[in-house]
């Protein structure tokens, strides 16, 4: 993470949230380049929030883009569900292919 292990450590003795917002929203970047980026930088965030001693609460914020049928201007406000694909739900045992 370019820290140097006397940051590092510091962090891991006293430290108790972490959060995780960091993320590379290039549609135009290499695969490669933004897998890095936003797979693995998470993980290692992670990794590192396991090692801190004190941690109480570890938040990972997803950069997140839906596409929905309303057209014009559509405001950041929270919407109500019916508003958008009612018919559709995720479940992660039902997306995850298995």
């Amino acid at each position: 993470m370019g820290l140097s292990k006397e940051i590092l450590e510091e962090l891991r003795s006293s430290c108790d949230v972490i959060i995780n917002c960091a993320a590379s929203i290039d549609f135009n970047a290499r695969i490669d380049f933004a897998i890095d980026s936003n797979i693995h930088g998470s993980c290692r965030m992670l990794e590192l929030a396991r090692s801190v001693k004190k941690l109480s609460v570890f938040t990972h914020i997803s950069t997140c883009y839906v596409n929905c049928d309303q057209s014009g201007l559509i405001k950041e406000e929270i919407y109500d569900k019916g508003n958008c694909w009612p018919t559709q739900t995720w479940s992660p045992r039902k997306n995850s292919g298995s």
